[in-house]
Order: structure tokens, then C-alpha cells, then sequence
């Protein structure tokens, strides 16, 4: 198994974002926190970008594997963005990307400018790279899984889930759409 390296997170904390975070910590909007400046969208033109997200268990190397594939792969792609890694605990959620075999998750994000010609296909060879080690999609990023494929990466919490929605819902199509039917997330 992978170990985060603690000391050196520490280290490029106090590098990137000086203060206390240790005793006072941070507090405040997601971009703001990590960038430590204000809103972008004063600063001029403002890009869009579009990402890819997808979670891992750290249980084995897997997550470490496709860390490796794509920046092998890359090198080969019209795309410019960046990659962004980041661990989280598991989650009892039915459907949350984190309710995985082991007590911490790795997402690794791959994210390019809108509108490049290439992104189509990088995204599409991400994600199928992604689903093929047991990856995980975000379910509000590019994700692209079928019905077999949900059921697949999610095991016995599908069948869980689509009962407790059963209940929920009972015969109304209150939260019936395309996007759940598609990744076979109803009954």
C-alpha cells in the first residue's frame, strides 16, 4: 500500500499557503483556500475548463498506475490544464465515488480549457483508462459509464440504492431522467 507522505503535504502547505493552519486553520470558498487570492473573475478573462474526475481506492497501486498513464499519455494530446490528486476518507454513502473497499481514496482530476479540438477524445481515453483499473467517474464531471459498468464499479450498494429509491419515489418518476436511467441507477 501507498503511505501520504504527511511531512512533505506539510511542507508544500507552508510553501504554497504560509500561516497556521495547523491551530487556526483555513476557512472560506474552495478556490479561495487553495489559491489564496481573490475571485479570478476580477482579474480579466476568465476561462472556462472542463474536467474529468475519478476516484480510487488506495488499496493497491491502481490509482498510481493510471497517475502514470496519463502523464505518459499527455505528451501525445492537444490539451492544456492541469492535474490535480487528492485523499479522502471512505464514505457509507450508497453512490458517493468514495464508498470504496478501503479506508482512503485517491480522485485524481484531469482538467483542460473548453473548447480545444483534442478534448473529445482525451476525455473519452481518460475515463475508459480510468474504468478499466476500477476508477471511479464523478458523477457531475465527464462520465461516461453504462448501465453494466455502474453496476460493475458499484457492486451490492446498486441494487441497495435502487431499492431505497423504489421506496422513496414508489411508482413516480419524480427523479427519473436520462442520466439516471442511462447509468442504470433505477429499477
Amino acid at each position: 500500500m501507498h503511505a501520504v507522505n504527511n511531512f512533505a503535504v506539510l511542507q508544500v502547505e507552508d510553501e504554497l499557503l504560509p500561516g497556521t493552519a495547523e491551530t487556526e486553520g483555513r476557512i472560506g470558498t474552495n478556490w479561495a483556500v487553495s489559491a489564496g487570492m481573490t475571485d479570478p473573475a476580477r482579474f480579466g478573462e476568465v476561462y472556462k475548463g472542463r474536467s474529468i474526475e475519478v476516484i480510487f481506492p488506495m488499496i493497491d497501486a491502481r490509482y498510481v498506475d493510471y497517475f502514470q498513464r496519463v502523464l505518459d499519455e499527455m505528451m501525445n494530446r492537444n490539451q492544456a490544464g492541469y492535474i490535480a490528486m487528492r485523499f479522502s476518507n471512505r464514505s457509507d454513502a450508497l453512490l458517493s465515488m468514495y464508498n470504496i473497499e478501503h479506508d482512503l481514496g485517491c480522485a485524481i482530476e484531469v482538467t483542460s480549457l473548453a473548447g480545444l479540438s483534442g478534448n473529445r477524445s482525451w476525455y473519452r481515453w481518460l475515463h475508459q483508462n480510468a474504468v478499466r483499473l476500477g476508477g471511479r467517474p464523478h458523477w457531475g464531471q465527464f462520465n461516461k459509464l453504462s448501465s453494466s459498468a455502474t453496476s460493475r464499479l458499484y457492486g451490492d450498494a446498486l441494487p441497495r440504492w435502487r431499492g431505497a429509491l423504489s421506496r422513496l419515489a414508489g411508482p413516480r418518476a419524480t427523479f427519473s431522467n436520462n442520466f439516471t436511467r442511462e447509468k442504470g441507477l433505477e429499477r
